[in-house]
């Protein structure tokens, strides 16, 4: 009925496009999303969303160019941040990752998340201690991590193993 009655109000296309979206009706949400886009290109919320619907549906180009311009019209946002972490780690960029989990955590530092995928690349990379401080970060940010727990157990039983050894 709004659409209707107000054809060119933007709030209306975001609304429906992030309902359809929590009801897993991606395309539905990315058509209502594109028109709110058209309308005004500027939203960084509508370009995040956008890419995240794009992720989900295995369109990484497309995801990628919506997260980008979702960090053009707004450096600071932490979602784009974060799922621009995620793509490069999963391509193997682990320098970029490290370095769009940082700029997410700048203004989302409670996303217990990122400090986890961060952790994950400092396993990679054989970089202990920073993988078990990003690890501790995630288990204080959400004590009920799991997996950052038992992350930092074996790390530290490893860590305990080589003290062990060079004494």
């Amino acid at each position: 009925e709004t659409l209707r009655l107000k054809p060119h109000y933007i709030p209306t296309y975001i609304v429906l496009g992030l309902s359809y979206a929590r009801q897993n009706k991606l395309d539905e949400a990315i058509a209502y999303l594109t028109q709110a886009e058209r309308m005004n290109p500027n939203l960084a919320d509508v370009q995040e969303s956008l890419g995240i619907l794009y992720e989900q549906l295995g369109d990484r180009d497309a995801a990628w160019q919506h997260f980008k311009k979702a960090l053009e019209l707004d450096p600071q946002n932490a979602t784009a941040h974060k799922h621009l972490g995620n793509m490069r780690a999963d391509d193997g960029n682990l320098d970029a990752a490290i370095k769009h989990y940082t700029e997410s955590l700048k203004s989302q530092p409670g996303d217990a998340s990122v400090h986890y995928n961060l952790g994950l690349i400092y396993v990679d990379r054989a970089e202990p201690d920073l993988a078990i401080a990003a690890f501790c970060q995630a288990a204080d940010v959400d004590p009920a991590d799991s997996d950052a727990r038992r992350w930092l157990r074996k790390l530290q039983s490893r860590e305990e193993g080589d003290e062990q050894h060079a004494s």
